[in-house]
């Protein structure tokens, strides 16, 4: 399989084990399944999209095999930003295992997921003065 690579190797190391998290939880279900060729760059900005728009993943006990999620308010810019964010970083990931299985010769082309690109400044936090964005980030005054 493609994604074998983000299987963490080395010893519980915090990082590989977060990016097995987020590929278990995000990518797995909906991309795991494909073959490298059926992978599309529609299909992947679909995902990536849809990701951006679905609701949050909570802690969920171990054992349990339904996921509890926590709904987004869709009015919230700062809300819509922080989804954005995630899955950008949830993009990274696909993106690295992608690159890997090229390197390694499982697929002829990267184009498919070169051509995505990740949402433009969804990592900058919005600045705010009473729930409102504030023009200057440095500026404290009250608007």
């Amino acid at each position: 399989m493609w994604l074998r690579p983000l299987r963490p190797q080395r010893r519980r190391r915090v990082g590989c084990d977060l990016t097995g998290y987020a590929a278990e939880a995000r990518i797995l279900p909906v991309l795991g399944a494909l073959e490298l060729t059926a992978l599309t760059t529609k299909r992947i900005r679909d995902w990536h999209h849809d990701l951006a728009e679905a609701p949050k993943l909570r802690r969920t006990a171990s054992g349990v095999e339904t996921r509890r999620l926590a709904a987004v308010d869709a009015t919230d810019p700062e809300a819509v930003r922080a989804r954005r964010a995630t899955a950008n970083r949830v993009l990274t990931i696909l993106k690295a295992a992608l690159n890997h299985a090229f390197q390694e010769g499982k697929t002829s082309s990267d184009e498919a997921w070169r051509r995505v690109k990740p949402y433009r400044e969804a990592d900058a936090a919005l600045s705010t003065a009473n729930g409102r964005p504030v023009a200057d980030p440095h500026s404290r005054k009250s608007l």
